[in-house]
């Protein structure tokens, strides 16, 4: 029963096939995260826009309808078995299809079956979903992580829901090519001897407001049959392409094993897929696992120590993970783009990290390693600039000329590169520097060295048509070399769980409940935050 039970002042009689029993007694079921063994599920929603209602958007011009979901489709197994099971909830007068599905997880959880749930695009879309229907005190019991406004993980009845596209980007269609998967996502259809697109599908005579369009299910079968399958298929698909995923992911930690024998136990406990949320957190830890025994990244650590104010002062000099380097004024012949093949890769190997004991300086010294605060730049842009005037929360100025009052964050391989093409004066505002550093390739190279291996192996195999090329294997490792460094350079923070708190108190409602978004009890300091920044500098060098 979902409703408030009042036993002081309110008498009640359950009704249970055909048999009435009073109610003497009655207790909230918690269903709080447990451990627990986990099935696997894949779910799909699909929606349309309520017509009849309608919102502005803040600029007054543009009308928005909300969506309402009109089915969901789950595609499910349970634990260590392989029958695989369908389900579709359809919404109808009286309850939403997202209704629907969350109270068959509950049914399930108090069965003692469980399931890591996945969703392509859920974190923005499909949990928004769940989450709509979902009580207060549902949302209470449940853990929700989020990365902005992005639902990344919720922890709901001991069931996991995660999104895939927080390890794979691509859409699921180009997935499923890669992947080259057995049951593809569904692009066309034959309806009536004419062939539909998915998007005439999802978006079948849009002028139906939601009522109307639902009844196609009873006006016109044949379409609706269609509408069920695209969905079905979307979870069916995305089945294969998550355990082709995780199969290669489960290659790639073995050949890392054999690369870093002694990593092994922590590779293989702490960098499944399913311990993550997203691939960059995989990849992070990953890192981790190859370095835990490693004395380089112990010196390495030593820079920052547990100091918070010069972590704070690394923080600062992160400024967009774009490498681009500008000359300013008109230009009259042609601009060409191109492209670095594995450019952040390779700065991980060949770039210079500040690393052991590190003070505070307010005079550049060439022969320290480390980070500047400077001002009063002479810089006059005549040559290429491979930095750019930053204001805080506006976009980089690569046009403008430098001021003496302008202050510029620079490591200090990239201030010697910058004073070799053209020798400027400056002044230090503030430093933090060592004498000694780490070579990129002592803290990197087993991660990065591995997988370029791996995908040159891949490559022959394409070049030669050799039987055992994997695509999906080339997409992986390609995935995790271009995954980690903005994961190197991530302020924790930013991932938060949403609580429950009392109206009151609370900045910030949702169905009404009181929320906040609160900083997650594991978050800490970010020791990479000194090596990703080195990984921008390098890159801009090597640009």
């Amino acid at each position: 029963y979902n409703g408030n039970i009042d036993m002081d002042n309110c008498c009640y009689i359950m009704i249970d096939n055909e048999h009435y029993t009073v109610i003497t007694e009655a207790k909230k079921t918690d269903f709080k995260d447990v451990k627990t063994k986990r099935g696997e599920m894949y779910m799909d929603f699909e929606a349309r826009p309520v017509l009849s209602l309608k919102y502005y958007a803040t600029d007054e011009k543009r009308v928005i309808h909300p969506l309402r979901d009109t089915i969901c489709v789950a595609y499910y197994r349970d634990y260590k078995t392989t029958d695989w099971k369908k389900k579709v909830f359809t919404t109808n007068n009286t309850e939403r299809s997202a209704l629907q599905f969350m109270e068959f997880m509950r049914k399930q959880a108090r069965d003692g079956k469980h399931y890591n749930v996945f969703a392509h695009n859920g974190a923005n879309f499909d949990y928004y979903l769940l989450l709509s229907v979902m009580k207060d005190w549902q949302i209470e019991q449940s853990k929700i992580t989020t990365r902005g406004l992005s639902l990344i993980c919720i922890n709901y009845c001991s069931h996991c829901f995660k999104d895939t596209c927080c390890f794979l980007t691509n859409s699921l269609d180009n997935l499923c090519k890669n992947y080259k998967v057995k049951n593809p996502k569904k692009t066309e259809f034959v309806l009536r001897g004419e062939t539909l697109t998915s998007k005439n599908l999802c978006f079948y005579k849009p002028n139906l407001d939601f009522d109307d369009f639902m009844n196609l299910q009873i006006t016109e079968p044949d379409y609706w049959f269609e509408y069920v399958d695209y969905c079905y298929y979307d979870c069916v698909s995305l089945s294969q392409v998550w355990g082709t995923f995780c199969q290669s992911m489960n290659t790639v930690l073995q050949e890392m094993s054999n690369k870093v024998p002694n990593a092994t136990t922590a590779l293989m406990s702490k960098c499944k897929v399913m311990n993550n949320i997203t691939v960059g957190g995989l990849a992070k830890k990953m890192l981790e696992a190859l370095n835990s025994k490693n004395s380089k990244f112990m010196f390495y650590q030593k820079f920052i120590g547990k100091d918070e104010s010069k972590y704070q002062f690394i923080k600062l000099f992160k400024r967009g993970g774009i490498s681009h380097c500008n000359q300013a004024g008109k230009h009259n012949e042609s601009v060409v783009s191109f492209d670095i093949t594995s450019q952040y890769p390779s700065a991980m190997i060949y770039m210079k990290i500040p690393a052991g004991n590190s003070e505070w300086v307010e005079e550049y010294d060439p022969k320290l390693y480390g980070y500047y605060r400077i001002k009063n730049l002479t810089l006059k842009g005549k040559k290429f600039r491979p930095i750019a005037y930053s204001c805080g929360g506006e976009s980089l100025n690569w046009s403008k000329n430098w001021k003496e009052e302008d202050e510029l964050y620079v490591g200090s391989e990239l201030l010697k590169y910058m004073l070799k093409i053209e020798p400027f004066e400056f002044e230090v505002v503030e430093g933090l520097v060592s004498n000694s550093y780490v070579k990129g390739e002592q803290l990197f190279g087993a991660y990065v060295n591995t997988l370029f291996a791996e995908k040159a192996k891949e490559d022959v195999y394409k070049s030669n048509k050799d039987d055992r090329y994997n695509p999906a294997y080339r997409e992986v490792i390609k995935l995790l070399l271009n995954s980690v460094s903005g994961k190197l350079v991530e302020d924790p923070d930013r991932f938060k769980t949403l609580k429950v708190v009392a109206q009151d108190n609370a900045k910030n409602t949702m169905n009404g409940c009181g929320v906040s978004m609160e900083r997650n009890e594991e978050s800490k300091m970010n020791k990479w935050i000194g090596a990703g920044y080195c990984v921008y500098d390098y890159s801009k060098i090597l640009l």
